[in-house]
């Protein structure tokens, strides 16, 4: 009798290892987890620029309250440029450039919620316009990740490609089945599925433009009346293997007056405008065209609201740092610049963060703010992407300079005569 009961015992023990091995990550999905993924909407956009942004929305049942893993297959790991956790209220803490649990072969980021327990939550993953290939002017093959990756197998996911403009024609190749259309679904997609995908598409002309916005300098300017003035210095790259003939700002929706013009103060040879969500659309023809590898300028200068006088101070209220961009930006500074004379006194330099500069002199304050990586998809999420600026001023400082030197040429005229 003990013998049969040690000799099951054994048996139950072998079973146990043999099935940690054959299913791993059910098991430990078992004993571990606390939470089931009931839904993935993985959303495959494609920004004017070329560059391309990974929305996975995923929609949780119990509690994640540990944190939250996502990623990609390895391949794209180059490719990554930016990432952003958020839901309705919150915006997380993500760091890029973990292991997906245990396993290798992919580029992962985990999501701290410090304390919270979301059951709708979105991790975005910007990636370069390098896994975009131009087969002519009007066609394009986009490699992508055809899942996300996750540590738990996930109910359904829903796959969506989102162009710049409602595609002539697409067709998307993967492993598990080719689609013609631009969406596709899988029921029960299994944990770390590493499954990669190409889109082979057609757009009207123009529709892309792939390039690098390396820098954008926004100056804000104001007179002594209120009246705002913003100059955009554009440095772009043309990425593409064929001329850059035009390229499409996207400015503020209140932007009035519009110029734009070429690193030579050239205006453009045309200026067409167009609105769309939340945009201006400024479609600027260059005066000469830009070739592969190639740098050129651009510079739009318009008018914005006013500053309007709140007691004693004129006020920037809820003042947009940057427009909701149909394309990606390395890195924009913004700089505002009140009257000669004019005192900041919000935002204070002790609120002030790592980003942003304060400096006084004698006659200007100016604000200068900082940000890297920018696109519409900083909008998606509920953070601070506008500002308020009240400044001090006093009219008289309009004639302090011209009277200045206009005393100083009558004491110098004087003391000429005497001699």
């Amino acid at each position: 009798m003990k013998r049969t009961n040690a000799c099951l015992m054994i048996a139950f023990f072998m079973l146990v290892i043999i099935l940690s091995v054959v299913f791993p990550y059910s098991i430990v999905s078992a004993q571990t987890s606390s939470y089931a993924i009931d839904k993935v909407d993985h959303q495959v956009e494609v920004m004017y620029s070329g560059h391309v942004v990974i929305l996975d929305t995923i929609h949780i049942s119990g509690s994640v309250t540990d944190g939250f893993m996502i990623g990609l297959p390895y391949k794209y790991s180059a490719a990554v440029l930016k990432g952003l956790a958020y839901d309705d209220t919150h915006v997380y803490q993500m760091n890029l450039g973990v292991q997906l649990g245990d396993q290798s072969g992919f580029y992962a980021a985990s999501v701290d919620f410090n304390g919270n327990s979301p059951s709708v939550f979105t991790v975005a993953f910007v990636l370069s316009n390098q896994l975009m290939t131009e087969q002519g002017t009007t066609d394009y093959i986009l490699d992508f990740p055809a899942y996300p990756s996750l540590t738990l197998p996930t109910g359904s996911c829903d796959v969506s490609i989102v162009l710049p403009s409602q595609p002539t024609s697409i067709t998307i190749a993967k492993s598990d089945g080719n689609i013609d259309g631009d969406t596709y679904t899988l029921t029960n997609l299994p944990a770390f599925t590493n499954v990669y995908a190409s889109a082979t598409f057609q757009v009207p002309a123009g529709t892309l433009k792939i390039a690098t916005i390396s820098n954008l300098n926004r100056q804000i300017t104001i007179d002594p009346t209120g009246k705002v003035t913003s100059t955009d210095n554009y440095r772009i790259i043309n990425n593409s293997t064929s001329l850059m003939s035009s390229f499409v700002l996207a400015l503020p929706l209140d932007a009035t007056n519009i110029i734009v013009k070429d690193q030579y103060g050239t205006g453009v040879a045309s200026l067409a405008t167009s609105t769309s969500g939340s945009v201006q659309l400024a479609n600027a023809s260059l005066a000469t065209f830009l070739a592969s590898g190639q740098i050129t300028t651009l510079i739009a200068q318009y008018n914005m609201p006013s500053a309007t006088l709140q007691g004693a101070n004129y006020v920037l209220s809820n003042f947009k740092l940057f427009p909701e961009f149909t394309y990606f930006v390395n890195q924009a500074t913004i700089t505002f610049s009140p009257p000669e004379g004019a005192t900041i006194v919000i935002p204070q330099a002790s609120s002030l963060d790592s980003s942003s500069t304060l400096t006084r002199q004698t006659y200007q304050d100016t604000l200068t703010i900082t940000k890297k990586g920018l696109s519409f998809v900083d909008y998606l999420a509920p953070q601070a992407n506008t500002i308020q600026i009240a400044y001090n001023y006093n009219p008289v400082w309009v004639s302090l300079r011209p009277t200045f030197w206009a005393s100083l040429l009558a004491v110098v005229a004087c003391v000429t005569v005497f001699l």
